[in-house]
């Protein structure tokens, strides 16, 4: 096999977890590093790729929204001050649900946070804020002063573009075939040659069983379905910053529900979050499912007053989900030569900024300066 030389750090995946960590150990000065993408910077096949994502504090985890204030102060200021472009659409968050119910969690972890970001609104506040929903008798709201839209396409692309700049090497169409740990400096097998290198980063989405087999049980790839709804409403209505965020969470499996404004596509954006039920094949090209997406728009029929008219569009991406819905930020329990990103279970894009210093970090120092992380470290372990 030909050889394409030595590496300190090789990454495998470019979505925004690569990608983010890239720019991570670029700002850091490490100059010898290599992504590797089995597709293209910016492909439809997995989890990455879109015009829009959510960004908030509430959060049915603290430890999250102490990781999300990392990244609203810190790493996402500092992507944006590097990019020379606003990646973060500040709106409102409109979070709801049953009082007694899951939603529970989301209002103990608020009564943590400031009340000037994450508040509570009485039923009559909430509906007069958010006219476009219906709450119900028993429902409880928080308004996430917090919120926003991340311009997801674009973040990607301005994380691809500073990786480079900083000298980091993107092989693209570049598909890997074995990685063997048993040398020192590793050896990773490509169509294209074989690296070696010092240091490896994996960030491969639903594709992490193939390569970690030890992870293979514990996660679970899940492709989603995504509609885009044009609704009986004025058009700029349906727009930043008039339209919230939103999430809806409710008791049963697959029990959240989300939306966004209209942003860089036509139709508000409405999807559900699903975590249980099938285990999906990441190389299965299946386009979005119709009973799917019927679903989505009976709930939308049931919460949002204005009738949805006609699903202007629809698409796929995919969760790699955990059991307890915790991320893997990890070093490998055999090696810690190899660092693992993985499971981020839906909800990490917007924490990809905080995810990337903290693999970058890992793989060069075997620990972080996230303290929220630090201070959980064993919540972030592969759980088997």
């Amino acid at each position: 096999m030909v050889s394409l030389g030595r590496r300190d750090v090789v990454i495998i995946g470019a979505g925004v977890h690569g990608l983010a960590t890239a720019w991570q150990l670029a700002r850091r000065g490490v100059r010898s590093v290599t992504i590797l993408e089995q597709f293209e910077v910016g492909h439809a096949r997995g989890s990455s790729h879109g015009a829009a994502r959510i960004t908030r504090s509430s959060y049915a985890s603290l430890v999250y929204a102490q990781m999300m204030r990392t990244a609203r102060l810190e790493e996402w200021p500092a992507l944006e001050k590097d990019a020379g472009e606003q990646l973060i659409h500040p709106c409102e968050g409109c979070f709801f649900g049953p009082e007694k119910g899951p939603f529970a969690e989301y209002l103990a972890v608020a009564e943590r946070l400031d009340r000037t970001e994450v508040e509570r609104l009485d039923r009559a506040t909430a509906q007069q804020r958010f006219p476009m929903f219906r709450f119900e008798e028993g429902d409880a709201c928080l308004i996430d002063r917090t919120a926003g839209v991340v311009a997801a396409d674009r973040t990607v692309a301005a994380l691809a573009r500073l990786a480079a700049a900083g000298g980091v090497e993107i092989l693209t169409s570049t598909r890997v075939l074995a990685i063997d740990r048993s040398r020192d400096p590793m050896d990773v097998h490509t169509n294209r040659g074989r690296l070696e290198t010092e240091k490896l980063i994996l960030t491969v989405g639903p594709w992490i069983g193939a390569l970690v087999p030890e992870i293979a049980l514990a996660t679970t790839p899940i492709r989603q379905s995504v509609g885009y709804f044009e609704l009986d409403g004025a058009p700029q209505s349906m727009e930043l910053p008039q339209f919230p965020v939103w999430v809806y969470s409710e008791p049963g499996p697959n029990g959240l529900w989300y939306g966004l404004p209209a942003f860089g596509t036509s139709g508000v954006k409405a999807a559900q979050h699903r975590t249980a039920g099938r285990r999906d094949d990441p190389d299965d090209e299946a386009a979005a499912s119709e009973a799917e997406l019927a679903h989505i728009e009976a709930f939308l029929g049931r919460r949002i007053r204005w009738a949805v008219k006609r699903r202007v569009s629809a698409e796929t991406c995919f969760y790699t989900m955990t059991a307890n819905e915790d991320y893997i930020l990890a070093q490998h329990p055999g090696d810690p030569r190899v660092t693992i990103g993985a499971g981020f279970s839906g909800h990490g894009f917007k924490l990809a900024p905080v995810s990337g210093r903290i693999l970058a970090e890992l793989a060069l120092d075997g620990r972080s300066t996230v303290s929220a992380y630090e201070q959980h470290r064993a919540q972030f372990q592969i759980q088997k």
